[in-house]
């Protein structure tokens, strides 16, 4: 008890002090209320000063020992020539693990984890070694990465360095602009790309809306189908089973359920004269050369229609060099969206 009181009355004696010191400075700027004010004055002339001039940064970069890099490719590209160009780019990269700063890289294609992501795009995941085993920053290392990355000619790349509280996969630079019409936007975009070009700090912008990825369109001459005894839905079903995929059925073996699934062989489905092998059955029983029913044509379109509050919207995504920021990034990109048409 009598420590116990000791302690007590060292804390009594420590705000005493405190309270005794808060009552000073109020008595001090009772009398002189003029001071408090003009320091409360210069206070936010000096805050609105400094947001004014500082950069912005929604989150800043931060030295966590890796680096991400997103690749993409032309659309179309499938995944056995998408694979190649990461190979090839991943050769490009191994010999930095011989430098002393890089001890690992992982390569994924195609980049994304959902199952509707194309196969032109790609990652590498790019793991520093301690702090102390490299004197090299992760900034660094993504500027030389980017450099290589711009020397090979049939892919694009961005390094970025991960943000202190992460922002997933994506790029540091997400523009969205919307409108009515597509056409007009594909304007604006076009616009603002060549713009962000010829700006340093902005590296590859891109946008998600590209009318380049290649598309088979096929036209069922329905009345030469109807007099043979043919249906749409027979022929898109024979499409779907031989030139995509169609689960058919399952089965159990040993406690685990497997699917079936119908698809022709790769070296079956890889071009148009692959069409006159697809047969589809006729009322009378006897087998049509698909070819017979279908005429095709080769066009090219947008992957997707994307959308943003219910508009017509393109998104555009790019990486920031070092020495700029986001706040100088968006403001670039907002004038010359108030620029376009």
């Amino acid at each position: 008890h009598e420590e116990r009181g000791k302690f007590t009355g060292w804390i009594d004696r420590q705000f005493g002090k405190v309270e005794d010191f808060y009552g000073r400075r109020l008595d001090w700027a009772l009398r002189k209320p003029l001071i408090p004010v003009l320091v409360i004055v210069a206070f936010l002339a000096l805050s609105a000063l400094a947001f004014t001039t500082l950069r912005s940064e929604l989150v800043p970069a931060e030295d966590q020992g890796i680096a991400q890099v997103q690749v993409s490719a032309p659309e179309g590209t499938g995944f056995a020539q998408m694979d190649r160009y990461m190979t090839d780019a991943q050769a490009k990269l191994l010999p930095m693990l011989d430098q002393g700063t890089v001890r690992g890289i992982i390569t994924r294609t195609p980049g994304g984890f959902g199952a509707s992501d194309d196969f032109n795009s790609g990652a590498f995941i790019v793991f520093l070694k301690p702090w102390e085993d490299r004197t090299k920053t992760t900034q660094d290392v993504a500027t030389e990465l980017n450099k290589v990355l711009a020397g090979l000619p049939a892919i694009r790349g961005n390094a970025q360095v991960r943000s202190a509280l992460g922002r997933g996969r994506g790029q540091p630079i997400g523009f969205v602009i919307a409108g009515t019409q597509y056409e007009d936007l594909v304007k604006a975009r076009d616009r603002i790309l060549a713009a962000a070009a010829q700006n340093p700090g902005i590296v590859n912008l891109d946008s998600d809306y590209k009318e380049t990825k290649p598309q088979l369109r096929i036209d069922v001459d329905t009345q030469r189908a109807g007099d043979l005894g043919v249906s749409v839905a027979d022929v898109s079903q024979a499409l779907q089973s031989l030139l995509g995929s169609r689960r058919v059925s399952t089965y159990v073996d040993r406690g685990e359920e497997y699917r079936v699934i119908v698809q022709a062989e790769e070296g079956d489905r890889v071009n148009l004269a692959n069409l006159a092998s697809i047969y589809v059955r006729a009322r009378d029983g006897g087998l049509v050369p698909l070819s017979n029913l279908v005429t095709t044509r080769q066009a090219a379109g947008p992957r997707d229609l994307g959308r943003f509050n219910k508009l017509r919207a393109i998104t555009l995504q790019g990486g920031i060099a070092p020495g700029y920021s986001m706040g100088e990034a968006l403001k670039f990109l907002e004038e010359q969206a108030k620029a376009s048409p």
